[in-house]
């Protein structure tokens, strides 16, 4: 994860987050962003990232730094977000199972971030962080019943 400091990868990777992201013009005139998605769209910048992997070499820079301040404007609930984030991620990589996207490595790492959260939560009193959990729970639940694809909208 490039954008957090001190990251010691440098390297080739799969895809790059929005926040710390940067493409050469042609890159993007030739891929572009998926004019499929709308609203908040969660996940375009994955998907773009992904996609541009396929053909072109993307890489993370350890010495560059970004710093990402949140703003409290515009920001979706905790818990909704954690819903919305483990809905639109599972139904991404079942999009690209056949493309080596894994789907133990999507529930492992589903468990694995219900648990950070938890533990932020529990270690840092930390109630955004428990409603997160709560949602990536609430998400995995609606993916498990079938009803994630229905939650959305």
């Amino acid at each position: 994860m490039g954008q957090f400091p001190d990251s010691l990868y440098t390297g080739r990777v799969e895809w790059l987050n929005g926040c710390s992201m940067s493409y050469r013009t042609t890159v993007v005139a030739k891929y572009r962003f998926d004019d499929d998605l709308t609203g908040y769209s969660l996940g375009e910048d994955y998907d773009f990232g992904w996609r541009v992997s396929r053909s072109e070499a993307l890489a993370v820079e350890g010495s560059a730094h970004c710093l990402h301040h949140l703003s409290s404007e515009n920001r979706r609930d905790a818990g909704r977000h954690g819903f919305e984030r483990t809905v639109l991620t599972y139904t991404w990589a079942s999009m690209h199972f056949d493309e080596g996207v894994s789907k133990p490595a999507f529930w492992w790492s589903a468990v694995g971030d219900t648990c950070l959260r938890l533990g932020d939560a529990v270690l840092q009193s930390d109630g955004a962080r428990l409603r997160e959990a709560w949602g990536i729970v609430r998400g995995l639940f609606a993916i498990l019943t079938g009803r994630a694809s229905r939650t959305l909208g």
